[in-house]
Order: structure tokens, then C-alpha cells, then sequence
């Protein structure tokens, strides 16, 4: 028997009437169109995209991974077994540890990330420390350095101390906001962090696959965003060593280019 898939159900041929064919064309076309759609782990759906890269930590050293590994003072860059990489500082010592997106060779296309062209970006991570020295970021920006971005065009999710906070900035002014407990992530646990721009205007944020916020104000407008995974330590705090530990990386946008 020759099938069809219909609206919600697999129905004979022999009993699509003309009356109602037109219909099925639709919802056929836009079932195999939106199976072209991506979502990874939240119920937001990545319109259809054009460039995908996965960052899966597999590389013996951060040098074979082709990605800038930066530390200062205290900080440490360290392969963590397959899939994962940990970034580590003291809070008892000024530091900084952080991986950030390298520079496109000469000749070849660019690879920043364009705020025109609907980026999503998706960390999975987990941290074993919260405390009034520490901060860490996760997302994309314009710059990498040794704090969290405030008013560099960026986007993405920032500890700072015991707080979790959702920001993005235009260049100009930042737009900083914590959300429910409910939603935060709790330490020494495994999350999944989803940030995406959508149509130059309202930023998502999803956390383990639910909404927690959405930012709609000091929205960036950058075509030179870069991925910066970092996390940075004032030295006032005790001294056990803060962890991230950080498994698959991935981003993508959509649009023209």
C-alpha cells in the first residue's frame, strides 16, 4: 500500500480526495523542510543553517586542536580525557584560564561569527565552585581577555561569584540579568548551556533544554564575534582550585553571505 504522510497521521493514497491534496502538499513540504531544522537540546528551532562547527576536544594537545589556549598567573588549560577539556585557577591567586576561537588563515574565508546571520551557540559544562573571586564566560565576543566581557559586543552566560547571569552588550551598554533559582545551574554537575541571536534582536537563553531569559535590549551588532570559553579568578578568595570542566562546543548561523 503507497502511503502519505498527512498532517499527523500516515494515510492510503487511494484516500486523499482533491479537495484535500493541496493541503497534504503543504504539510508535506514543510514536514521535510523543517526536518532540515536543528535543536540540539532546547525546544528552540535553528531555522535552517549554512555553517556548523563542533568543537569535541579530542585533540592529545590544545595546540593539535587548532584553537588558542591562553592562561595567565595561576590559570591552566588542561585535556581532560576524551570529549573534555578543563580550565582551572586558584582563588586564592590572581588568574585567568580560557580558550578562544583562533584567527581564519590568510586566504581563507572568515570565521567570526556575524550578528546578522541568527548565531547559536551551545556549551556543555560544568563547574565545582562558586565563589566571590570567580567569574566565567560563555558565549561569543569581540575580543578575548582576561575578565568577562561588560560592553565589547558579546552574548552569552556569566558567573560571577555565586550569581549567574545572562548578558550581551552593543559596544556601548550591557544588558546584565539574573533569572529564576529554579533554572540555575547547580555545581559540580553536568549542564548544557543554548544561546542564540535571533533575527538582530532578541537573544535566547536556554539552560538544560528550558527557556530561562530573553534579552531584547543592547542587543550586538558585530560581524566579528568569536567563541571565548574563559574563566578568571580576582585572587581574593580561599585556595582550593576552581574547575570547569567543558565537553562539546557548538555553534552555527544561518542566512546570506
Amino acid at each position: 500500500m503507497t502511503t502519505w504522510w498527512g498532517p499527523s497521521t500516515w494515510v492510503d493514497l487511494a484516500a486523499i480526495t482533491a479537495s484535500t491534496f493541496n493541503q497534504q502538499i503543504r504539510d508535506n513540504f514543510n514536514h521535510l523542510k523543517n526536518a532540515a531544522q536543528v535543536t540540539y537540546q532546547s525546544d528552540y528551532v535553528m531555522p535552517p543553517y549554512r555553517r556548523e562547527v563542533q568543537i569535541l576536544w579530542e585533540g592529545a594537545t590544545t595546540t593539535s586542536m587548532q584553537i588558542n589556549a591562553q592562561a595567565t598567573d595561576t590559570g591552566t588549560v588542561l585535556i581532560a580525557g576524551s570529549g573534555q577539556v578543563v580550565l582551572q585557577v586558584g582563588n586564592g591567586a590572581s588568574g585567568s584560564a580560557r580558550i578562544d576561537q583562533t584567527t581564519a588563515a590568510s586566504g581563507a574565508l572568515s570565521n567570526n561569527w556575524n550578528t546578522t546571520h541568527n548565531p547559536y551557540f551551545r556549551q556543555e559544562f560544568a563547574i565545582n565552585s562558586a565563589t566571590t573571586s570567580l567569574h566565567m564566560f560563555l558565549g561569543l565576543r569581540t575580543s578575548s581577555g582576561i575578565s568577562e566581557p561588560t560592553t565589547e559586543n558579546h552574548f552569552g552566560l556569566h558567573l560571577s561569584g555565586s550569581t549567574w547571569h545572562a548578558s550581551c552588550a552593543n559596544g556601548v551598554t550591557q544588558t546584565d540579568t539574573t533569572a529564576s533559582d529554579a533554572l540555575r545551574p547547580a555545581l559540580s554537575a553536568r549542564h548544557v548551556v543554548e544561546t542564540s541571536l535571533h533575527n538582530s534582536s532578541n537573544i535566547y537563553f536556554m539552560i538544560d533544554g528550558s527557556t530561562w531569559l530573553t534579552l531584547a535590549t543592547n542587543v550586538p551588532s558585530s560581524s566579528m564575534l568569536r567563541f571565548s570559553l574563559g574563566l578568571y579568578s580576582t585572587g581574593n578568595g580561599t585556595t582550593e582550585a576552581a574547575l570547569v570542566t567543558l565537553g562539546a562546543t557548538i555553534m552555527q548561523e544561518s542566512g546570506g553571505f
